[in-house]
C-alpha cells in the first residue's frame, strides 16, 4: 500500500496545552503499544480469562516506515503496512498478503492510542510500552 496517506496524515496537528504545536499523528502513533483496556458490545462476549491473557500478552508496533506487527492479538504474530486516511481519523492497516482493514481514531496522543473497530462494536486502549 503507498503511504501517501501517511504523509497526509502529517498535516493533521494536535495542540499542546500551551497552544503550541505538537506532534502529528503519524509522529504519535510510531511505537509500541500494549492492549489494556476493552469495551462494547462485542467485548463483552470474550470471556474474561481470555481478556487477561490478551492484557498481558498483546501489543501493536508502529514504525516509521510504515510497517507493522502485531503480537498476542489472537492470531499469533502478524506483520503488514499501515497508512492514515486522507481525513487523519482512521488507520489502514494492510496484514502481509491480505486486504486492507481499518479502525477509527477514537484517541491519540503520547500516552494512550484508542480505536474503534470499523466491523464490530469493541473498542480497544493502549498504552506505551
Amino acid at each position: 500500500m503507498k503511504l501517501n496517506g501517511l504523509f497526509i496524515a502529517a498535516t493533521l496537528f494536535m495542540t499542546t496545552a500551551s497552544g503550541c504545536k505538537s506532534k502529528t499523528a503519524s509522529d504519535l502513533v510510531v511505537n509500541k503499544w500494549h492492549l489494556y483496556q476493552m469495551s462494547g458490545k462485542d467485548a463483552e462476549g470474550i470471556p474474561d480469562s481470555v481478556k487477561t491473557k490478551m492484557y498481558k500478552e498483546a501489543s501493536i508496533e508502529f514504525t516509521n516506515d510504515g510497517k507493522y506487527q502485531t503480537i498476542g492479538m489472537g492470531e499469533g504474530t502478524k506483520n503488514g503496512a499501515y497508512n492514515f486516511s486522507l481525513d487523519g481519523k482512521q488507520i489502514i492497516t494492510t496484514e502481509d498478503g491480505g486486504m486492507p482493514d481499518s479502525v477509527s481514531i477514537v484517541e491519540l496522543r503520547a500516552t494512550k492510542l484508542t480505536v474503534q473497530d470499523s466491523k464490530a462494536d469493541v473498542q480497544v486502549s493502549f498504552k506505551p510500552h
